[in-house]
C-alpha cells in the first residue's frame, strides 16, 4: 500500500510539534537533493505545502507564510534518478518492503527518483520563510530557523557546498 512521506516522518521530529495533526499530503516543492555516500544518505530540502497555525512570534511578525525542511533517507539503496532544474512540485510517497525498509519515489513533471531506505525519516533545518513573487532567488530570501544553531549561523540557505549545512542534519 502506498503512503504520503508523512507517514514516514519519525514521531520524535520537531517539525510535527509546528503542525499537530500533520496534514496527510505526499506534495512538497522540491528545492535540492543531495546524494551522500555517508550512509549513504539522501537529504531533500522541500518547501511543505500548508503552514502551521502554532508558529513562533518570530515567524508571524516576518510575515512568513511559507515551511522549509530537509528530510534525510537513510541506508539508501537502489536509487534511479532522472532530476531536471528545481525547485518542481513533487510527490513523494512510499510503501513498506517489510522490515526496517520501504520503497520511495518522488515524481513531478520531469522527476522520477527511485530508492529503497530505511522507513523512518527524519526532519531538519526546518525553517519559515516569506515567499515573494518579485524575487526568484533563493539566496535572498531571510529564513527564520526553529533549530537554535541553524538560527545563530544562518539567516538565508546557504550556498550547496556548505557542507555544515547540506551534509546533515
Amino acid at each position: 500500500m502506498i503512503h504520503p512521506w508523512v507517514s514516514f516522518l519519525d514521531p520524535d521530529s520537531r517539525i510535527r510539534d509546528l503542525y499537530g495533526k500533520f496534514p496527510e499530503r505526499s506534495e512538497v516543492q522540491l528545492q535540492s537533493l543531495h546524494l551522500r555516500p555517508a550512509g549513504p544518505t539522501i537529504l531533500m530540502r522541500v518547501d511543505l505545502p500548508t503552514f502551521p497555525e502554532k508558529v513562533p512570534a518570530a515567524w508571524v511578525q516576518a510575515g512568513c507564510d511559507t515551511v522549509q525542511a530537509t528530510l534525510e533517507f537513510l541506508a539508501v539503496e537502489e536509487v534511479s534518478a532522472s532530476l531536471p532544474r528545481l525547485p518542481r512540485e513533487v510527490e513523494i510517497s512510499g510503501r513498506s518492503l517489510g522490515g526496517q525498509m520501504a520503497a520511495f519515489k518522488v515524481t513531478g513533471q520531469d522527476i522520477d527518483v527511485r530508492f529503497h531506505a530505511v522507513g523512518r525519516l527524519r526532519a531538519g533545518h526546518v525553517s519559515a520563510y516569506r515567499r515573494t513573487v518579485s524575487d526568484d532567488a533563493e539566496k535572498s530570501r531571510r529564513h527564520f530557523f526553529l533549530g537554535v544553531v541553524d538560527s545563530m549561523r544562518y539567516q538565508a540557505i546557504p550556498d550547496p557546498w556548505e557542507e555544515a549545512f547540506h551534509g546533515k542534519l
